[in-house]
């Protein structure tokens, strides 16, 4: 009788080997868990309106800073005392500085308040400056009621080029808290989008009091 060669053996064993470890590398590529997308928020409200007089300056705006736990764009959230955390999944576009930052310019700009608004490094001589600091940007979870904390540090300088330096018009601390009508991070971003709006007509309307003080 003829023997069967190894070799010829080889194929009809292996075939079904071949099909089961298909199946399991199927399998197991099919049940692996996959990452939950990155979702992004900003904020966004309509600038505030101002009835009052413009006054004849030129303001710019220095890039406010953050305290630490605000220099990121993670979305920050405090479920109880002295305890902050972080969502994982769902983030602000940008840092809360820039953020902020961005909409006081804006809103300045729009307000009509002053002859002009310009970047910090434009060739038009302000004869103001800001300055600030965002001193608190994050949801609080109290109970049944979530908020959106917002606290800024606001500084306004006269800038007088007869001087060496700068002269401090006032130095002022902002702070207001909104209801977030949803329990998630969508809700955050429209209650904070109400307190920056908030903030930024009280801001608004300092600089202009303080300015026309000095020009009186």
């Amino acid at each position: 009788r003829m023997r069967r060669s190894p070799s010829t053996a080889r194929p009809r064993t292996a075939l079904p080997l071949l099909l089961v470890l298909a199946v399991l590398i199927a399998g197991c590529a099919g049940n692996r868990p996959t990452t939950p997308e990155i979702r992004y928020f900003t904020l966004a409200y309509a600038p505030p309106s101002f009835p009052l007089q413009p006054v004849d300056a030129v303001l710019t705006i220095q890039p406010l800073t953050a305290s630490p736990g605000y220099e990121t764009a993670r979305m920050v959230y405090q479920e109880r005392e002295y305890a902050l955390a972080e969502y994982v999944y769902h983030r602000w576009r940008s840092t809360p500085a820039r953020m902020v930052t961005a909409h006081l310019v804006r809103d300045m700009r729009g307000s009509g308040l002053f002859r002009s608004v310009v970047p910090v490094e434009s060739m038009v001589r302000a004869t103001h400056l800001i300055e600030g600091n965002v001193e608190e940007f994050l949801e609080v979870d109290e109970g049944e009621q979530w908020h959106a904390v917002l606290g800024l540090s606001i500084s306004l300088l006269r800038i007088d080029r007869s001087l060496p330096g700068e002269m401090v018009l006032f130095q002022k601390s902002y702070r207001t808290s909104k209801p977030s009508a949803a329990k998630n991070p969508r809700g955050l971003a429209e209650a904070m989008s109400m307190a920056l709006a908030e903030l930024s007509g009280q801001i608004g309307a300092d600089i202009h009091a303080a300015i026309s003080g000095t020009e009186g």
